[in-house]
């Protein structure tokens, strides 16, 4: 799981996204948590997709036939 949080004008409050890294950590879950400072709720999306491809790159499991 890749979370992305933003701090500049959030609709979703960094503490909210904490609450998620807490579960994620619990559960045991493979992640990364990347909180980009100064990035609003748009720009968030196209400055996070490097970090998301080289995540999937990280952990995809190879599809079965």
């Amino acid at each position: 799981m890749r979370f992305h949080c933003r701090t500049k004008i959030s609709i979703v409050p960094v503490a909210i996204s904490q609450q998620w890294i807490d579960k994620a950590k619990e559960l045991n879950m493979t992640y990364e948590y990347n909180e980009m400072t100064g990035v609003s709720h748009g720009p968030v999306i196209t400055a996070s997709l490097p970090s998301v491809y080289e995540f999937f790159g990280k952990h995809s499991k190879s599809a079965s036939r």
